[in-house]
């Protein structure tokens, strides 16, 4: 069943159209007040959850592994980048747990990229705690998260103005 909703576009549109699809009678009756209210607890429960084992394998650990690679990059001269793009290049992975294997791979190098990596691991918090937009990272946690299946598609109307379609499969007990 498809069905076309409009959400409140203070930034949590996202979490709005997930509450819609799994509490959809309980959730269009109350008021958009208490819709803003209810979303930003979500948003609150989602960002306190969120543990740093977790966050170090969303994208098969290649979110952890960018934002702390551009986190680390920024902080270094010219010369000790330089260095570190080298060891970037050269590096690769053990197993399936990549950004443990990467820190495992530069920490010798680059003794630092711990506090780094809990920095960068803080802000994402943050941002999932704020009205900031869902990435696709986000959304790869907000499955795990609130246990649906959540795809994105894109639709370009006429005017091309392009619309995001949230498909949302929830798994409902037989």
């Amino acid at each position: 069943i498809f069905t076309r909703i409009g959400t409140i576009g203070e930034g949590s549109c996202f979490i709005h159209s997930i509450l819609f699809s799994i509490y959809k009678y309980g959730y269009t009756k109350i008021s958009a007040g208490d819709k803003l209210k209810y979303a930003a607890l979500v948003r609150k429960k989602m960002s306190d959850d969120l543990e740093f084992g977790t966050w170090a394998i969303l994208g098969k650990g290649e979110v952890a592994k960018m934002l702390t690679d551009i986190a680390m990059s920024s902080g270094l001269s010219k010369e000790q980048d330089k260095k570190y793009q080298e060891a970037v290049l050269s590096f690769k992975p053990e197993s399936d747990r990549v950004f443990y294997d990467y820190i495992k791979y530069m920490k010798p190098k680059f003794p630092n990229i711990v506090q780094v990596a809990k920095k960068e691991y803080e802000k994402y918090k943050n941002t999932l705690n704020s009205c900031a937009y869902f990435n696709d990272s986000m959304l790869e946690y907000a499955t795990m998260f609130f246990d649906v299946n959540i795809f994105i598609g894109y639709l370009n109307d006429i005017w091309k103005f392009r619309f995001h379609i949230l498909y949302i499969v929830v798994k409902y007990p037989i």
